[in-house]
């Protein structure tokens, strides 16, 4: 996270800082909806007609295109990082 004093405000760091929000943000659109409970943000509901997510590709039921077997495939590819570390533990 960038960390601006008072100071900073009118650098060129915080000015480049903002264009880069600004930039990166044009895309971002939609509405959410949020519960707030003792010091909780919990998110309730969210749409955007630029999402990237798609229901039936996160969840894993019968109705749903993504075939359960690739999450096997995906886990060991992401898991061989660590391996070379499973050898010191016994």
């Amino acid at each position: 996270m960038l960390s601006l004093s008072i100071k900073d405000l009118f650098s060129p760091l915080k000015k480049a800082s903002d264009t880069f929000v600004e930039e990166t943000q044009k895309v971002v659109e939609g509405e959410i909806g949020l519960k707030l409970y003792k010091g909780n943000i919990i998110i309730t509901k969210r749409f955007s007609s630029n999402s990237l997510y798609k229901k039936n590709l996160a969840t894993y039921g019968e109705k749903d295109s993504l075939e359960c077997i690739l999450s096997e495939g995906f886990i060991k590819l992401w898991s061989l990082p660590f391996c070379p570390l499973l050898s010191f533990f016994p």
